[in-house]
């Protein structure tokens, strides 16, 4: 079935289901504890603007969550992690993340969630980099935007610390690129927010 069907295809069949079900969506954004400066922002903006319409709630978390799925199945090729190419990585993460309330609607653990897919791919590309400081720092910056976002995932930034030892000769440049990545958006939470 999966073989057979575009992505497209896919996200068609699957839109209808959701539509069907979409009772069980909320109607407005979750916040929690652990929300960061911009998701407030993102989520106050978003509340005013489509304030008529609560059913962007589900739309937006939907799209995002397809975004992921077909984000991790790229990422899963590109890497070789399976033997034969198909949509089956995403269709899964698409079940698991059913069964989450965080991924139901609009959510920070999700939106965060989407920037951690892109540097767990990035520190996937590490080993075979010419220049790993580079994508290390890049790694760096995504794991502080995401800390922005939702600050309990600043602690993937302790595998940004740790993959250049597992992948190869550790070089303290590239510690101090992940370092600096890191700090560039988080010391600027400190100078927006006033604290």
């Amino acid at each position: 079935f999966f073989k057979q069907k575009t992505a497209y295809e896919i996200s068609r069949s699957d839109w209808s289901s959701d539509v069907c079900s979409s009772d069980l969506f909320p109607s407005h954004d979750s916040r929690s504890e652990g929300d960061g400066y911009l998701y407030d922002l993102l989520a106050d903006a978003i509340t005013e603007t489509f304030k008529s319409t609560p059913v962007f709630y589900p739309l937006i978390g939907y799209a995002v969550v397809f975004l992921q799925a077909l984000l991790l199945n790229a990422q899963m090729e590109k890497d070789k992690l399976l033997p034969r190419i198909g949509f089956l990585p995403a269709m899964s993460y698409l079940l698991v993340t059913a069964l989450l309330p965080d991924w139901w609607g609009l959510s920070s653990l999700m939106l965060s969630a989407t920037l951690l897919i892109r540097v767990w791919g990035d520190m996937n590309r590490v080993f075979n980099a010419r220049r790993p400081g580079d994508i290390i720092f890049n790694a760096g910056v995504l794991t502080g935007l995401s800390a922005l976002i939702y600050f309990p995932s600043i602690l993937f930034g302790v595998f940004i610390f740790i993959a250049p030892a597992i992948m190869g000769t550790p070089r303290f440049r590239d510690w101090i690129s992940a370092l600096t990545g890191l700090r560039i958006l988080t010391s600027g939470d400190g100078i927006v927010t006033g604290k």
